[in-house]
């Protein structure tokens, strides 16, 4: 048989593989993420802000989005199987929405959906003053942008992010997950960490707070610097830091057993003390005279 007549062979056995392997590859692949995604249904709650005082989220490892709405209503987006155990409720100024079910981890799979089936979003209209708390255990946790008279936020092992955000009274409660605040304006924050990261990036000095920052065998940085006190004349670096200056109303407490406290401020340069007039500044002196 000549190699002219072992092509259209060759050919057939190809086209038979690539058809096989699209084949497995639809199987593997594409199907199971279609069927999860199909199983879920979109739900939408929608409540009156002036009739709303607090929402409560409850779930294992959904994705919290909470954003600025652009209508007046709050609206809470999320979804969930058609036989779900989940339960929603709204009376007496109180929304509970407790997802009891954990959803399925999307990351790993081949084909990504536009249906977010792992998140839950929140968006909340401009000047809305309402509590919002949410209790994960491994779900991750994002604001920015909004006002808030409470907020509350829990994770076991989730990342918390805040930021660009103005709220009276901000609770902060994490077991191994790291929690990012920068660029939020608050009256009162309350943050505690077991084995996490906390990052607070604040606008103005910390010499505006009552401030008590405290990691029993972590590590505490101000500013980039290990905070330092003079101990039995010697000078010895530590992992608490307290500061209750005159006049000050705001609050800072932020507490941790192992954890990394990484804090930042805004403090104002103090320019050397110029020489009094007629005097000249000594040279600095030279070496070897």
């Amino acid at each position: 048989m000549n190699t002219r007549s072992k092509l259209p062979i060759f050919l057939i056995v190809l086209l038979t593989v690539a058809i096989i392997g699209i084949w497995v590859a639809y199987g593997v692949f594409y199907i199971p993420s279609a069927r999860i995604s199909a199983t879920y249904m979109e739900v939408y709650q929608e409540v009156d802000p002036s009739e709303t005082r607090v929402i409560n989220i409850s779930n294992i490892n959904h994705k919290l989005i909470i954003k600025r709405s652009e209508g007046e209503k709050v609206r809470i987006n999320y979804f969930q199987k058609v036989d779900n155990i989940n339960t929603y409720n709204a009376s007496d100024g109180m929304v509970t929405l407790k997802m009891a079910e954990r959803v399925e981890n999307l990351d790993n799979l081949f084909f990504q959906s536009n249906r977010k089936i792992d998140t839950i979003t929140i968006s909340v209209p401009e000047g809305c003053r309402i509590a919002i708390s949410n209790d994960t255990v491994s779900g991750t946790v994002s604001v920015d942008d909004l006002s808030f008279d409470s907020l509350s936020l829990s994770t076991l092992m989730g990342t918390i992010d805040i930021s660009n955000s103005t709220i009276r009274s901000l609770y902060v409660n994490t077991n191994e997950g790291n929690v990012n605040i920068a660029g939020v304006n608050f009256d009162r924050l309350h943050a505690i960490s077991v084995s996490g990261t906390v990052n607070l990036n604040i606008t103005d000095s910390l010499n505006d707070y009552i401030s008590s920052l405290s990691s029993t065998y972590g590590i505490l940085n101000i500013n980039g610097e290990r905070v330092h006190e003079n101990i039995e004349e010697k000078d010895t670096i530590v992992n608490h830091y307290e500061n209750v200056p005159e006049g000050a109303e705001r609050e800072i407490t932020i507490s941790g057993a192992r954890s990394t406290l990484n804090i930042s401020s805004v403090e104002p340069v103090i320019d050397p003390e110029p020489a009094p007039e007629g005097q000249v500044e000594p040279l600095p002196e030279q070496p070897g005279n």
